[in-house]
């Protein structure tokens, strides 16, 4: 008798930044994903629930991840801010068509199973 074993599962991160997205502490987040994705995880959830600002270095350092994640056969996938001036600058540049954006971090992780670890296409 011979039996196969299939090991389906799929490492996710899940990455939470607290406070300002900004110049200042955009680098911390593009350094922790770099370091997950180097460590073989290409599969990423970035909580934004308790970011608080956003600029365009931390949209740039969310864009990069989402660049090389795919680049390694994975996906970035965020949960919206509770901040309504994050959620709007994500809404302003269309960050809601390029990542997938789910209300908490379950829904993120499980969206990666319901796509067995393939990006969803639009």
């Amino acid at each position: 008798m011979s039996i196969a074993t299939l090991d389906r599962s799929i490492p996710i991160a899940v990455v939470a930044p607290v406070g300002r997205m900004d110049a200042l502490n955009a680098p911390h987040l593009r350094v922790r994903c770099d370091t997950l994705l180097a460590g073989g995880t290409s599969r990423i959830v970035i909580d934004l629930r308790e970011v608080e600002f956003l600029d365009s270095a931390g949209l740039a350092a969310m864009v990069g991840a989402l660049k090389r994640a795919r680049s390694a056969g994975g996906d970035v996938k965020l949960v919206m801010p509770q901040s309504l001036s994050v959620s709007r600058i994500l809404e302003l540049t269309s960050f809601d068509r390029v990542f997938e954006i789910t209300s908490d971090v379950d829904d993120a992780v499980d969206s990666f199973s319901a796509t067995n670890g393939q990006r969803a296409r639009r």
